[in-house]
């Protein structure tokens, strides 16, 4: 099957990600694929390129690019591809207009956030437009799909698939590079890890995490510390506010990190205080590691996370700082990494996800 995926970037992150892991099996079960992408600094290309996937890129500066435009469509008619498969809102309009008038692509569209298509005024009646082209709108979570149905997607073109991941990545770190991660950022005997790797952005609410990480340290004997591993906008408002709380002894800003399964591993327990989230595919990531999870009981974390760890309020620090302080038990760790390896297995393979999509596919063509 011939497959052109059309995604707003391909740097890393959770729909670049998912994108990567798709492809990647796609390429295995013999399709032949292609990925164009609209803008950034491309860091999934090499990665793409090494299994023989053709990546068109021209990081357009403004989104009405008439070069990329052009380009596009190209692609498209020299292709002839079975399934056209679009990511993220840009992408999905420029993937819309540049279908104008042709009437026998396939066009699939990946719907990975539970948030507005667009910030403009007329944003939902684009979204609506360019999902009555597709012939099935994919939803990356239950929760997805009920937001979409309630902004006007017909429930009936609206498939869930769920993110799937190769666990083995994470289960195999070497102990010798975990325990390199924990001597660097000077973590101690018997001391508790806690962490997070996350965009420092409003939507994860890490002052949340801050606040609630001071109160459990007011509360708890055992020494601990907190890493934030990512960058964003709010970095620097966060350092001030670790500051403020008067914890900047024990709180670590990790920076940007490639090394996701080692540092996974070297946490003892995975923190999301997120206000909202689309899916949260460090969720299964963390399980994958046998890491125990905190999380907030928003959007599809419920979905993903099942009875496979603890789940708060969102910008509840008091509830939060209560799990933390059960999380030191090492029976609770224990029995929340048995359920997490549990969980991944059963719900969230590579080999599931692939099917299912696979099967979104037949039926677009047929």
């Amino acid at each position: 099957m011939k497959v052109i995926h059309i995604i707003t970037t391909i740097n890393r992150g959770g729909a670049e990600n998912h994108l990567k892991d798709l492809i990647s099996t796609q390429v295995e079960k013999g399709y032949h694929i292609k990925v164009l992408y609209l803008k950034g600094d491309g860091y999934w290309r090499e990665e793409f390129e090494s299994k023989g996937i053709e990546v068109i890129g021209p990081n357009i500066r403004h989104y009405h690019s008439i070069l990329f435009n052009r380009r596009l469509r190209a692609t498209i008619l020299r292709s002839c591809p079975d399934i056209i498969h679009a990511h993220l809102g840009p992408a999905e309009l420029y993937t819309f207009f540049n279908l104008l008038g042709m009437n026998k692509a396939r066009l699939i569209i990946s719907k990975h956030n539970d948030k507005r298509f667009a910030p403009i005024v007329f944003g939902n009646a684009l979204m609506k437009m360019v999902a009555r082209r597709a012939q099935k709108v994919i939803a990356i979570s239950d929760a997805t799909r009920e937001y979409f149905i309630v902004k006007g997607i017909s429930p009936s073109k609206l498939k869930t698939i769920h993110y799937g991941i190769d666990s083995n990545q994470f289960t195999h770190s070497r102990q010798e590079d975990v325990q390199s991660i924990r001597r660097a950022w000077k973590i101690g005997e018997g001391e508790l890890l806690f962490g997070t790797l996350a965009r420092l952005v409003p939507q994860k609410s890490l002052d949340t995490m801050l606040r609630a990480f001071q109160l459990y340290s007011s509360k708890t004997s055992k020494p601990a510390k907190l890493v934030l591993v990512g960058r964003g906008p709010l970095e620097k408002k966060l350092k001030l506010a670790v500051k403020a709380l008067n914890i900047e002894k024990n709180v670590i800003f990790a920076g940007f990190r490639t090394d996701v399964p080692e540092l996974l591993n070297a946490l003892d327990v995975f923190l999301l205080s997120s206000i909202h989230e689309g899916f949260g595919l460090v969720l299964i990531e963390a399980m994958s590691a046998g890491t125990p999870i905190i999380a907030t009981r928003v959007s599809a974390i419920p979905e993903v996370l099942g009875e496979a760890g603890m789940m708060v309020e969102p910008k509840n620090e008091e509830q939060m700082a209560e799990a933390m302080l059960q999380m030191e038990l090492e029976r609770q760790r224990i029995m929340y990494r048995r359920l997490g390896l549990e969980r991944v297995k059963k719900a969230f393979t590579l080999e599931k996800m692939f099917e299912e999509t696979h099967q979104v596919y037949l039926d677009a063509i047929t």
